[in-house]
């Protein structure tokens, strides 16, 4: 795992030395949950976060290509036979989104998406188990969104990612 994390921070850097533009990317997370697991009760999305750094190179008017470094939790709220669990997912994200600007604020957001678990945990409210083991330790997944960037700079970003694996 450490090796990945050197690998992907050495990666982002190396190429934001190239960029036209570096940012810091914040915000929240909102998920759904689909298993193959037999799970009876009700599952609503749990609200997250997620951090990390981004790279922007133009490699035309109006198409980039942005690689970003992504802290990001995930998870669910469970209610089973009247107990609450919660599941939650911690991973590196690492997307690589094709932009298509149709002016300076407004572009769309296309690209693959890898992502390696860093933690995953059941908690029942008053004890949490490490789930880790029993989790894909990678996933990958296609990214669609848009982007919408003010004149100060600051850029509001809303993504769906469509895991594949």
């Amino acid at each position: 795992m450490k090796k990945i994390l050197i690998t992907a921070l050495l990666l982002v850097s190396v190429l934001s030395l190239n960029a036209q533009t570096f940012g810091v990317k914040a915000g929240m997370n909102y998920n759904n949950w689909h298993s193959s697991e037999d799970i009876s009760g009700e599952i609503d999305p749990l609200l997250a976060y997620q951090a990390g750094v981004f790279a922007n190179f133009d490699l035309s008017e109006k198409i980039s290509l942005q690689p970003e470094l992504l802290y990001t939790a995930k998870g669910v709220n469970s209610n089973k036979g009247g107990l609450d669990f919660k599941y939650r997912y911690d991973y590196l994200d690492i997307p690589i989104m094709a932009q298509y600007h149709f002016n300076e604020a407004f572009s769309v957001n296309f690209g693959p998406e890898l992502s390696f678990l860093t933690k995953a945990i059941i908690s029942d409210g008053t004890e949490s188990v490490d789930y880790k083991e029993f989790s894909e330790s990678f996933v990958y997944g296609l990214n669609l969104g848009v982007s919408y960037q003010l004149p100060i700079g600051l850029i509001f970003d809303a993504q769906t990612t469509f895991t594949l694996s």
